[in-house]
């Protein structure tokens, strides 16, 4: 206890808390460096997200139209008679498809729409 009130043990003391002073300064600027860098590379990380989110629905309205080309009732006529062969129907030849009976058929067990 007596060394501790001597002048060299107040010395040992006083630079045993600058070292810790000094040890926790450089600890607080590392850590906010790290944080600081953390920060900056999330930034590129959602920048380059962002890039490819702006892509991807550019690309997804892309498909959607050239979906609507492709299912074209007309095109797909088009097709039938010229590369199939097929001949375009009598208006009496002409079924049309009631999605509900289908539905109902189907909750029913598949029995025959008539």
């Amino acid at each position: 206890m007596k060394d501790l009130f001597s002048e060299e043990g107040a010395e040992k003391v006083s630079r045993l808390l600058l070292i810790a002073l000094g040890g926790g300064i450089l600890f607080l600027a590392f850590l906010s460096l790290w944080q600081r860098n953390k920060m900056v590379h999330i930034g590129y990380e959602i920048e380059s997200l962002q890039k490819q989110k702006k892509e991807l629905v550019r690309i997804r309205k892309e498909l959607l139209a050239e979906a609507e080309t492709l299912s074209a009732v007309d095109r797909i006529e088009r097709i039938a008679v010229k590369q199939l062969g097929m001949k375009v129907p009598r208006p009496q030849q002409r079924v049309y498809v009631d999605r509900e009976r289908i539905k109902s058929a189907r909750i029913e067990g598949g029995r025959s729409i008539r």
